[in-house]
């Protein structure tokens, strides 16, 4: 950092002052002061942080890199200028070397709580749980009575599957407030997970006593009478993938190997070719489906309930509409014929029944119309639908196939195949291609 006219005091204030417009998003006032108190000391690396964020903000990404980088090579061994890169790194996905600079600002700073807490965010991004839990314990070493530091290891030791040592922390939670809806929750999940009925269901009546509405509390106290829920609740549907949204892509195609949308674009085409068609895209997600078929001849309409997996979805601009809407509920608004292809990917697992799927997917294909979708599957010697662990449904093969002839599709082919990768292990599942009979002639 070099010397200046400016006194520092007044200088740091002159920095403060423009973060505050950026916070804001005084975008275009922060740019003129910044661009004014730059050349008072041009070599001041807070300067390119602060320009860093202004072009975040601004949605221009090499730029914020560029600043980033350049206030890192200005003070290399500042450990705010590494935590700074570090997390920008993260936002961009750019994950390994994120987790890289952000223990490396541990070890400049090992007792610094932002630069702790900020490495943990990286590290919870990145998914690596165990780093994570690794600097949590560091972090609650400096503040033991913080309550978030200790729901955040009991989530980690859960996501590790120590569920043991996620319930004695759990415990520890809820014995010092037996109100705490999450620790009550995240206990009843990990004695599922070990076969602990009796604490499941002591923390289900709990959950209920203290709200007996809630249909995400219905769900868990479901689960812990051992019997198999309907469908998942919309609320927790929506938090799971508005939480993940802008690392869903990284995840399901890299960690997960996920391959459907392809197939299943590969497979339209052949169809259709360049002839004129439409499709309505349920549970669409992040637009994964519409980023392989690219644009077609016709309307390609999305819809999903979690608004910002849309947001993802609408950056590859070959969808023409959006319903912010429960699957479901996008079923039963549509008229009858209205689609010649309906397309349900990796969204039946969450739904539950078919009963409350297949009938009016069935009524809003056009004659000859097709109704794509998938789901995981249950072994034939069990029951019809289950649950696992993962918060799916899994449904048995022969039941699918009975049900879409059940409701009136003329044809229906099961294409059993590998649906994702979980833990190492391929998770099998189905393709199901159900189509409606042509209309007469």
């Amino acid at each position: 950092m070099t010397s200046s006219a400016t006194p520092a005091d007044s200088f740091s204030q002159q920095l403060l002052s423009i973060g505050q417009l950026i916070d804001q998003r005084n975008l275009r006032q922060a740019a003129e002061q910044l661009n004014r108190v730059s050349k008072l000391a041009p070599s001041d690396p807070r300067i390119y942080i602060l320009g860093s964020r202004l072009a975040e903000f601004s949605g221009n990404a090499k730029g914020a890199e560029e600043m980033a980088r350049k206030a890192h090579q200005l003070a290399p061994q500042w450990h705010v200028t590494v935590t700074e890169l570090s997390s920008l790194l993260a936002r961009l996905n750019r994950l390994p070397e994120a987790l890289t600079l952000a223990e490396l600002a541990i070890q400049m700073a090992p007792d610094n709580a932002e630069t702790l807490g900020r490495a943990i965010d990286v590290a919870h991004r990145a998914q690596n749980f165990s780093k994570a839990l690794d600097w949590l314990g560091k972090a609650v070493a400096l503040a033991p009575d913080n309550l978030l530091i200790q729901h955040m290891i009991a989530r980690d030791l859960q996501a590790v599957g120590e569920h043991d040592s996620a319930i004695d922390k759990y415990s520890t939670l809820v014995n010092a407030n037996p109100a705490d809806v999450l620790a009550l929750r995240g206990r009843l999940k990990s004695a599922l997970a070990l076969g602990q009925m009796d604490t499941a269901r002591s923390d289900a009546a709990a959950l209920l006593a203290l709200n007996p509405e809630s249909d995400v509390d219905q769900f868990w106290s479901t689960l812990a009478e051992a019997q198999t829920p309907q469908r998942l609740p919309a609320s927790m549907v929506r938090e799971l993938f508005d939480s993940s949204a802008d690392l869903h892509d990284l995840h399901t195609l890299t960690t997960l190997q996920y391959r459907l949308p392809q197939d299943v674009a590969d497979l339209i085409k052949a169809e259709f070719g360049d002839r004129t068609y439409s499709i309505l895209d349920l549970g669409c997600g992040t637009g994964l489906l519409g980023m392989c078929l690219g644009r077609i001849q016709g309307f390609l309409v999305g819809a999903d309930l979690s608004e910002k997996m849309m947001e993802q979805a609408a950056r590859h601009n070959v969808y023409d509409k959006f319903h912010h809407v429960d699957v479901l509920d996008a079923v039963q608004a549509t008229p009858d014929n209205h689609y010649e292809i309906l397309t349900a990917l990796d969204v039946v697992p969450y739904l539950g029944d078919l009963q409350a799927f297949l009938p009016g997917a069935y009524r809003i294909a056009k004659p000859g119309g097709s109704v794509i979708f998938s789901f995981d599957e249950a072994p034939e010697d069990g029951p019809d639908l289950a649950f696992n662990s993962s918060l799916r449904f899994t449904h048995k093969p022969s039941a699918v196939e009975a049900a879409c002839r059940a409701v009136g599709f003329e044809s229906v082919q099961l294409d059993r195949r590998p649906m994702y990768v979980e833990n190492g292990q391929p998770v099998s599942g189905c393709l199901v291609v159900a189509r409606k009979a042509a209309a007469l002639h």
